[in-house]
């Protein structure tokens, strides 16, 4: 017989809400420090221990509550910032719902104290247990209000039982505060982990949003980063919105710098993403992505914030109206600091043809073993450890010809026959139809240049057994990183050591590389840095932060071998075979990505039929 409906008790529906609403430390600051920007704070000093487990402190200058007010806010649905469901839409606070601070409560032991007098020392003290109110009373206390949070989920064994590391939190805790800081960047924000400061936001120099909102990205984000952002404005009523894109050199692989506020709510929203990259038209390279901090503003009418529990996804009224003005703006933006021109029919006839240069390039071949090269700036391959990075230009007046020394070429492998853009034709020796399995021996064969390298760098980064090699700079390379990527580059900074990089601290946020693999050219090794520390800062979800799983690390070798495209000569093409044959797995790449390939002739045959 089926169990009968039973109503749940009031504790057993608390714990069930509070999980809806906080998944973790992080969650937790985030709905206070939320709560603390709707009581209109200045200042909101952050302190956590444990990540966030044993406390979590949360002190603000805000307006305060009564006590009344104080004893209401800890009831589930009682809020001050609406009162009826039509008020949703002319909303312009943080929160609505009247969830957060319960929910927190009812799997934590909570302390409150809060002032609403200016002139008064004594504020209201409330202490609750599991969402139940143990004290009152009154404690010494400024206008503002402190929350302490005390051995969260010690009821809910299961969700504490799910959680990461302390680690983990500490990280999710430090990005949740700085991307809450890049929302208002008129209000001072201090964070401490363990009795350590691990950011503390300067006083603002201007009162005009923009420069607020620069010079905190500049504190937040990096200098460097801050100096290749375009200023976008735009005042289309309903929409308004300000902020910066970032130049088409400031690429990066993932969305991660990509960073939208609407009504100082930081949300997600595919259209825009989409929306901003399209007005960068061509500029970008395939799978890259441009970075941006944008401030939009709306009526409450035109945004619908009730979707998600946790208020990160959004509904626009109008989007295809928002879309046309912000592709507008954004091409007006770059148009503007130079980086695209308003197209004439003179320049569109004066264009060079793009066709005729790809067919003159395909007919200068080289044959043999012989590639030209520029003279002036080539240099000889160590007979150690050859460096394979393609070629990408040539100087047709001044050539010579390099022929590699016989003892680079290794016989015994499949030889190098021809090379296009991305691929590599291969020797189709009886050995490798046999290792491959390959039964039709009637074909062609095929090597992919990235999963190729792609394996070569995994074996190099995951090998701590073999010796990387690695080029020395003559100069150490100075790079400035956010306050998130110097914790990344703390923690995982053995990894980077083991990939080849010598990197050292030099000062606050402030690194000196010393060496780089001899995989990666030099004029590259800022931007491959730049693109390690993004991954691992993608790659936070681990158990363990300090360990970067194999899948990660494959992940990062991926992206590194994107790095070396283009077409290679067939020396370096062998280059790449020989390297390829010495690794124990010469035939897949690390994410499990065939590196050979073969194309019967009973399928080529195919094309030349009616």
């Amino acid at each position: 017989m089926p169990n009968k409906i039973k109503l749940l008790s009031e504790e057993t529906i608390n714990k069930i809400a509070a999980g809806e609403v906080i998944e973790n430390p992080a969650s937790v600051i985030k709905e206070l420090i939320e709560n603390s920007l709707d009581a209109s704070a200045t200042s909101i000093c952050i302190e956590i221990q444990q990540g966030g487990r044993q406390l979590i402190r949360i002190t603000d200058d805000g307006c305060g509550m009564s006590k009344e007010d104080a004893l209401l806010s800890l009831k589930r649905h009682a809020t001050s910032k609406i009162l009826q469901v039509e008020d949703i839409e002319e909303l312009h606070t943080m929160g609505f719902r009247g969830e957060a601070l319960p929910s927190v409560a009812s799997i934590s032991h909570l302390t409150m104290i809060t002032n609403c007098f200016q002139e008064e020392a004594q504020g209201v003290l409330i202490k609750a247990k599991a969402g139940e109110i143990t004290t009152t009373g009154t404690a010494a206390h400024q206008r503002g209000t402190t929350i302490e949070i005390k051995d969260l989920f010690f009821n809910v064994p299961v969700r504490k039982k799910f959680q990461k590391s302390p680690s983990f939190d500490v990280q999710a805790i430090t990005k949740m505060v700085r991307l809450l800081a890049l929302g208002n960047p008129n209000i001072h924000f201090h964070l401490i982990s363990d009795q350590k400061s691990l950011f503390k936001t300067a006083a603002q120099s201007s009162n005009h949003f923009a420069d607020q909102l620069r010079q905190r990205i500049a504190e937040l984000l990096g200098k460097e980063f801050a100096a290749e952002l375009l200023a976008l404005h735009f005042d289309h009523p309903p929409y308004q919105m300000v902020g910066f894109l970032g130049s088409p050199a400031l690429t990066k692989p993932s969305r991660s710098h990509q960073f939208l506020f609407i009504n100082q709510r930081l949300v997600t929203s595919t259209m825009i993403s989409s929306s901003i990259r399209e007005g960068y038209g061509t500029m970008l390279q395939t799978l890259r992505y441009p970075a941006f901090i944008l401030h939009l503003y709306l009526p409450g009418s035109f945004i619908d914030v009730n979707v998600h529990p946790q208020k990160k996804e959004v509904r626009l009224r109008q989007e295809w109206k928002l879309k046309e003005k912000l592709m507008e703006a954004v091409q007006l933006a770059l148009r503007q600091a130079s980086y695209q021109k308003e197209p004439t029919l003179k320049t569109l006839l004066d264009a060079p043809m793009p066709f005729f240069k790809e067919i003159e390039s395909d007919y200068v071949q080289e044959e043999s073993w012989q590639y030209e090269t520029n003279k002036s700036s080539f240099v000889p391959l160590p007979s150690s450890y050859p460096s394979f990075a393609p070629s990408f230009s040539c100087d047709q007046e001044s050539k010579e010809v390099f022929s590699p020394p016989s003892f680079l070429i290794d016989k015994a492998n499949p030889q190098a026959l021809f090379t296009v853009e991305g691929f590599i034709i291969v020797e189709a020796t009886e050995d490798l139809f046999t290792k491959l399995r390959q039964e039709d021996k009637q074909a062609i064969c095929l090597l992919s240049q990235k999963n190729g390298y792609a394996r070569l760098f995994y074996d190099r980064f995951n090998d701590t057994k073999e010796q990387v090699g690695v080029q020395n700079l003559l100069v150490p390379l100075t790079m400035n990183f956010s306050l998130l990527e110097t914790e990344v580059i703390h923690l995982h900074l053995n990894l980077l050591n083991q990939m080849g990089f010598s990197i050292r601290e030099f000062g606050t946020q402030t690194f000196l590389v010393d060496s780089y693999p001899e995989l990666i050219k030099e004029k590259e090794v800022a931007s491959a840095i730049q693109q390690i520390i993004c991954d691992l800062t993608s790659f936070c979800h681990s158990n363990q932060l300090k360990q970067i799983r194999k899948e990660e690390l494959a992940a990062i070798a991926c992206r590194q071998a994107m790095r070396l495209r283009g077409k290679l000569s067939l020396a370096e093409a062998q280059l790449l075979i020989d390297q390829l044959f010495k690794s124990s797995q010469p035939f897949q790449s690390p994410k499990g990505d065939p590196i050979f390939a073969f194309i019967p002739f009973q399928a080529l045959a195919k094309f030349f039929e009616k």
